[in-house]
């Protein structure tokens, strides 16, 4: 009978708690179920910067090249979105992610209008993403370095010319095609990395390290300075060259 009445009371408790949730959010969401309202934000650049930090946490993200001579972040801004912008030491850094009760309750996913990161096409900037969730699409055009860290979400490319692109994949899905790296390093521990590269693949020394994933490629001795390195601990990786 204790055990009954200790079990109804917890089902109680949670039940408050589920409540006191919902009424929270709605309270922060205008009283509304439905998706907040967006208003759209251009943030553009003070200073001079060599490299773009983006954090995504949920939406849409797309960079884009343009005739201007600043980085411009177009971004969308609700109740239900945490947005930061800074500049330090040649980094202009731009973090989205979802407030808490957004994330439990889908508020802020519906219809979200899509960020635009406007690049200046006479500029070769490195590009840093941090991906929670999402989706990432890369521009074709010239960039510096390329780091992926990819926790979730799609990051997908195609016709990118960098020097290096470096990613790093938790579970995630990275499709990247007409690629020009001479130097590449995928690390994935689960998910999906398919990358099509605009090259010779006789001209890459290749070093493969698979301990319970998949990857078409096995180690060979290229016959220039390009690499490409693989360490797949789990999940699928594909590479394929146009020569």
């Amino acid at each position: 009978m204790k055990s009954i009445l200790k079990s109804f009371i917890a089902g109680i408790v949670i039940i408050a708690i589920g409540a006191g949730i919902i009424i929270a959010t709605l309270a922060a969401n205008d009283w509304s179920f439905r998706g907040p309202d967006f208003e759209m934000k251009t943030y553009t650049e003070q200073n001079e910067n060599s490299t773009v930090k983006l954090k995504v946490g949920a939406g849409i993200l797309k960079t884009e090249f343009y005739d201007g001579d600043k980085i411009e972040i177009i971004y969308p801004d609700s109740k239900a979105y945490k947005n930061g912008l800074e500049e330090t030491d040649g980094t202009l850094s731009f973090d989205s992610s979802i407030k808490w009760y957004a994330s439990v309750f889908s508020f802020g996913l519906w219809n979200a209008p899509e960020t635009v990161v406007r690049l200046p096409a006479n500029r070769t900037l490195n590009i840093s993403l941090d991906m929670n969730a999402g989706k990432v699409e890369l521009a074709a055009g010239n960039y510096g370095r390329i780091d992926a860290d990819v926790s979730a979400g799609t990051l997908s490319a195609t016709g990118i010319n960098c020097s290096k692109l470096d990613c790093d994949v938790s579970a995630g899905t990275v499709h990247v095609n007409n690629a020009v790296c001479p130097d590449i390093e995928i690390d994935i521990s689960a998910g999906t990395l398919k990358l099509g590269v605009n090259g010779k693949k006789s001209e890459y020394t290749v070093k493969v390290d698979v301990s319970a994933g998949t990857c078409n490629l096995s180690d060979q001795t290229g016959t220039t300075d390009k690499r490409l390195f693989v360490d797949c601990s789990a999940g699928t990786v594909k590479v394929d060259f146009s020569e």
